[in-house]
């Protein structure tokens, strides 16, 4: 009998681990890491490799030459930021140079897309302020688990909605931060030499994300002391107290950060 239970017991722990081990379900009660390039994948003329949070998603988006998005529009915002490569973003009626370090927030309703036409593969990150479990394989149903308006809202022509995050003049160290209605999205650089970055100066139980773009810094946050390099995505929940990232090696280090919000109704 005891053999038993200790077989039951062990199979519970087996179990447990394997859960809190899935690469696209991470544990929301402490702050976790995931290469990207690790993270199996889902395909259909790109490759979209996704993380889901407790509010939000993210996902490591590889486009090939004359792929992307179809266009669409649904209730919620949208962010999307160039990690390789120059794409096309189509945001409402108009299209915009999507180029590396920069980014665009896709308002709510409006009818965006994303598109490679170039001759090479292209890289973006894609950020979704909510839940996005139909983008992790083998996708559940229903495909689309998210409202979706009647009809798209148009917005003027004239209305540029990407920016240049990554900027020569930005301070190191400093965020430069677009902001929507229920996110906001900035780039950070780290450079050698410099103090560890506090990444959570003010706790507001929201979750964030954030990615390395390039180099490789020294990470430390409760219960985690790790060496994280370009490729890496940290997902730090809402309730952590405090999280740094100091450069190390000779290499700036490039971030991108994502937090999501809930929605105000």
């Amino acid at each position: 009998m005891s053999r038993i239970l200790t077989l039951v017991a062990c199979l519970s722990v087996s179990a447990s681990l394997a859960a809190q081990d899935n690469p696209h379900f991470p544990p929301t009660d402490r702050v976790t890491v995931r290469q990207m390039r690790d993270v199996p994948g889902i395909q259909g003329g790109f490759l979209i490799r996704t993380v889901v949070g407790a509010i939000g998603s993210f996902s490591f988006f590889e486009l090939e030459p004359g792929t992307g998005s179809t266009p669409h529009h649904h209730t919620r915002e949208q962010a999307n930021v160039g990690i390789e490569g120059t794409m096309e973003a189509g945001v409402g009626a108009h299209t915009e140079p999507l180029p590396v370090g920069a980014a665009v927030i896709s308002p709510p309703d409006v009818m965006h897309a994303i598109r490679n036409t170039s001759g090479g593969r292209l890289i973006t990150l894609e950020f979704h302020t909510i839940k996005r479990p139909d983008l992790a394989p083998p996708r559940p149903r229903p495909a689309t688990p998210y409202p979706v308006s009647p009809e798209p809202v148009a917005i003027p022509d004239d209305r540029k909605l990407v920016v240049q995050l990554d900027a020569p003049e930005q301070p190191a160290g400093v965020a430069k931060t677009i902001r929507g209605e229920t996110c906001t999205l900035a780039w950070r650089r780290l450079v050698p030499g410099a103090a560890a970055t506090d990444l959570v100066p003010t706790r507001d139980s929201v979750e964030l994300f954030v990615y390395v773009v390039s180099g490789e810094a020294d990470l430390v946050a409760t219960g985690i002391a790790q060496r994280v390099t370009a490729g890496m995505m940290i997902l730090i929940p809402g309730n952590e107290p405090r999280v740094t990232l100091k450069a190390a090696g000779s290499a700036n280090v490039s971030l991108v950060e994502f937090r999501p919000a809930r929605r105000i109704s």
